[in-house]
């Protein structure tokens, strides 16, 4: 990884294995490069090299992320036509609609859709497109995109452009979605985006992620940019730019005086989501950094589910 600050590895591992723990997540892949025959597995496989890299040359990764695709595929629950959501783990996604049934319509709509981006913020959302405004066709979204795994598997391996063929030490020359831009136009297949209501994504800004009072006034900002109000004069500025335009409390500053009662029906919830639906409540809370009167009634139907 390209690292935005110092990393504390023992604090970094404790929390992986926390959340595993609370089931917030089922399995993690964790590559270390230090497998030289899976890393040559993996880039033969995926790009026919013959090669032990698992980063570009200019230093994104990508070898993590085939690996996880493999897994993928090849657990017993993998069906044909199952959908892939990729996203970095800082991506704040604003949803306003059933997404996930939204973007399946529209992969059995068209065979030759391989992804399909989450749209940026948009004034009444955007019609399905796969062209830019320049007639080019539009480029693989790696931060927040849904993947046809069937039908990217069915283009390996991936042609690698000369261009982007620094040496025998290193397969690429920069980011993988250079290589997909490519294949997919290579093979008369399609990158979409829009056409999901007002739903959207945004990206912090790398400057969010520097320092700790930045990085907990970010966790506050992404539980609350869902109810963001849409006529609010922060969230016009948004508006055509998947850069978050401002990592402070701003978003919701009319309701910091509002009185909020939360009812939370903890029926059929699993722990790990009730754990997060929690943690995202004190963060907002705590210090009254958003919420002045904030109180929460829970109703527990006597589950035996801890």
């Amino acid at each position: 990884l390209r690292q935005y600050t110092s990393v504390d590895m023992h604090a970094y591992t404790t929390a992986l294995d926390k959340i595993i723990e609370e089931r917030l997540v089922d399995k993690l892949v964790i590559v270390d490069g230090k497998d030289s025959a899976q890393l040559f597995q993996v880039n033969n496989r995926w790009l026919g090299k013959s090669s032990a890299s698992s980063h570009s040359l200019t230093g994104q990764q990508y070898a993590s992320t085939m690996i996880g695709f493999d897994m993928i595929r090849n657990h017993p629950c993998f069906e044909p036509n199952d959908l892939v959501l990729q996203m970095d783990s800082d991506i704040i996604i604003k949803c306003n609609c059933d997404v996930i049934r939204q973007c399946a319509s529209i992969f059995e709509r068209d065979p030759r859709v391989v992804s399909f981006a989450f749209p940026i913020p948009s004034k009444g959302g955007a019609a399905l497109q796969h062209l830019d405004k320049s007639g080019k066709p539009f480029r693989f979204e790696i931060r927040c995109s849904f993947l046809h795994l069937v039908r990217l598997f069915s283009m390996l391996p991936l042609r690698v452009p000369d261009v982007e063929y620094p040496s025998d030490d290193y397969c690429i020359n920069n980011g993988r979605w250079h290589i997909r831009d490519y294949n997919i136009q290579l093979n008369c297949m399609k990158s979409c985006r829009g056409d999901l209501c007002t739903s959207c994504f945004l990206h912090p800004p790398n400057e969010f992620k520097m320092s700790t009072t930045e990085r907990i006034n970010l966790l506050i900002v992404s539980d609350v940019i869902s109810q963001a109000i849409a006529t609010s004069l922060l969230w016009k500025k948004q508006l055509g730019c998947v850069n978050l335009k401002s990592n402070t409390l701003r978003w919701l500053q009319s309701r910091y005086e509002s009185v909020v009662v939360a009812f939370i029906l903890n029926e059929y919830t699993p722990y790990g989501m009730a754990l997060h639906c929690f943690d995202s409540f004190l963060r907002q809370s705590k210090g009254k950094k958003l919420f002045d009167k904030c109180g929460i009634i829970l109703f527990d139907n006597g589950s035996v589910n801890y």
